[in-house]
């Protein structure tokens, strides 16, 4: 594996915080302008927002991605992120089904499944 990031992939976050109002942290590795980035800067951007803020602005990011349609980025994670969300409709939909009707009949909602993540 490459030790290197898309710097444009850390500009979208950038963005995307910023449009949050989130003033994203400046890193040690910063390049303005570089095409590449370390895949420790991205990496200890991700984790300072997701410590400070919560999942929820990193989740987010790809409501940015109008300021990035003139590039392949773009494309890349359009297609990506059409395929992941294919994959994962139906369970998603039967997930939410279930805790609907739980909801209706006066049962408990099953509580959602927590993702790990390795550090």
């Amino acid at each position: 594996m490459a030790n290197h990031s898309s710097a444009l992939f850390v500009a979208l976050i950038r963005e995307a915080l910023a449009r949050q109002g989130i003033a994203p942290p400046v890193l040690a590795d910063d390049r303005p302008r570089a095409v590449t980035t370390s895949l420790a800067a991205k990496k200890e951007l991700l984790e300072t927002v997701l410590a400070a803020h919560g999942p929820g602005p990193l989740l987010r990011i790809g409501l940015a991605l109008d300021a990035f349609v003139e590039t392949p980025l773009a494309g890349v994670l359009g297609t990506i992120g059409n395929t992941v969300v294919t994959k994962q409709a139906a369970k998603v939909t039967a997930e939410f089904a279930s805790n609907l009707q739980r909801a209706l009949s006066g049962a408990e909602a099953s509580a959602p499944v927590e993702q790990k993540t390795q550090r």
